[in-house]
């Protein structure tokens, strides 16, 4: 019930998650009780569902639940609790509790780095969350080393066809735009328009029509975000080729590939 709420909560389809999460959540509960790790997980997945759909207050109240459950469940040197941090951390960032987050954060580092290594992904996704925080406060010269760590990490352990993997390019690229680096975020922006749309007509395999149109939908700001790369920087980069060529390619791609 859990993995399947996580799928839908991929598709874009907060509902069906929502429901799910919340069954496996009172089946934990009742069978395992609220100081087990796996009722974690579940409030750890309802809290990211509750923060997307603007939920904040019942967001926090289940990641710090979850980072109490762990505590005392696993131990504050175990990685899971260090992944409660880290999701606390991100929820901190978004909500412009800058200080707050970063002390989180950095703890969660130091439990990762420790207990997994620095070439295991899960570090690499503490060093992102904090790249994140240090890039919305214009600390670029800081951003920018960790997220090449990050991305480095997750090429040589995930591949380069993982979404995590896609993540950091779109970090990169964003972060390049920012301080006026437009070469090296078009290269990354258009890496990961090939990424992006290989995932999609690769969805195209089990998803209805209905699905791949929340699926696809999960895209369309990272490409509006290409398009005003364009629309910013026509003169001194190449990238509308790319930017053209993925914008018809979102806007098409469901009528083509049902009319068949």
């Amino acid at each position: 019930l859990n993995n399947l709420g996580i799928q839908y909560k991929k598709m874009g389809q907060v509902e069906k998650a929502k429901t799910l999460f919340l069954e496996s959540k009172a089946i934990r509960e009742k069978v395992l009780g609220k100081d087990h790790p796996d009722y974690a997980i579940s409030l750890n997945n309802l809290a990211a569902l509750y923060k997307d759909i603007g939920q904040f207050k019942k967001s926090e109240e289940s990641y710090l639940e979850a980072v109490a459950v762990n505590a005392k469940a696993l131990g504050k040197d175990n990685p899971d609790y260090a992944l409660n941090l880290t999701n606390l951390a991100g929820f901190y960032k978004d909500m412009g509790e800058y200080e707050k987050a970063e002390t989180i954060c950095l703890e969660a580092k130091n439990i990762r780095e420790k207990a997994l290594g620095k070439e295991h992904p899960d570090y690499a996704r503490t060093l992102n969350t904090l790249a994140d925080l240090y890039w919305m406060q214009g600390q670029y010269a800081k951003a920018e080393p960790l997220y090449l760590e990050a991305m480095n990490i997750r090429e040589k352990a995930l591949g380069k066809q993982h979404p995590d993997y896609a993540e950091s390019l779109i970090s990169l690229a964003t972060l390049y735009e920012n301080t006026g680096q437009y070469k090296n975020a078009e290269a990354l922006f258009a890496d990961y328009t090939l990424l992006s749309n290989t995932y999609i007509m690769s969805a195209l395999r089990h998803l209805s029509e209905q699905e791949m149109n929340e699926y696809i939908s999960g895209f369309t700001e990272t490409g509006a975000r290409i398009f005003s790369f364009n629309q910013n920087t026509a003169a001194k980069t190449n990238i509308a080729k790319t930017s053209y060529t993925n914008t018809i390619f979102l806007k098409g791609f469901l009528l083509n590939a049902y009319q068949h």
